[in-house]
């Protein structure tokens, strides 16, 4: 019985001080007030030489204005898999398996899908291959 409230107080201590550490993610530092159709900020996530993350800022700063824009979100996923390394077959299924993961956790029960969150999901998901996985 000691045991168990012992190992209770740990986790208790654990998730405050958890809770403490935690930082706020950091907000997008692009603005996308200059641009008036999305179809200008996918010819600059297209056309400029950005890094990964700087793809990725652009895109979280626009979407909200755009919300649902399949190709703001391909052209950011797209310049993140340029910045990432040739994957073997067993890391490239991973990485489809990580990606159709993005559609079933945004699915609901009755099968709509928040395709907002799929894509943000998906933009996020390159970007952590493209960190863990840099070409040289």
């Amino acid at each position: 019985m000691r045991r168990h409230f012992a190992l209770f107080g740990i986790l208790v201590a654990f998730s405050a001080s958890a809770g403490a550490n935690d930082r706020a993610p950091r907000a997008p530092r692009y603005d996308c007030t200059a641009h008036t159709h999305p179809d200008q900020v996918v010819r600059m996530l297209e056309n400029e030489a950005l890094t990964c993350a700087g793809a990725v800022d652009i895109y979280l700063s626009c979407q909200d204005r755009w919300v649902n824009n399949p190709a703001m979100e391909e052209a950011a996923t797209t310049r993140c898999e340029a910045a990432t390394r040739p994957l073997g077959a067993k890391l490239a299924q991973r990485y489809e398996n990580a990606r159709e993961a993005c559609e079933t956790r945004f699915q609901s029960r009755d099968m709509r899908i928040l395709w907002s969150a799929v894509r943000d999901c998906k933009v996020r998901l390159a970007q952590s291959w493209a960190k863990r996985y840099p070409k040289k």
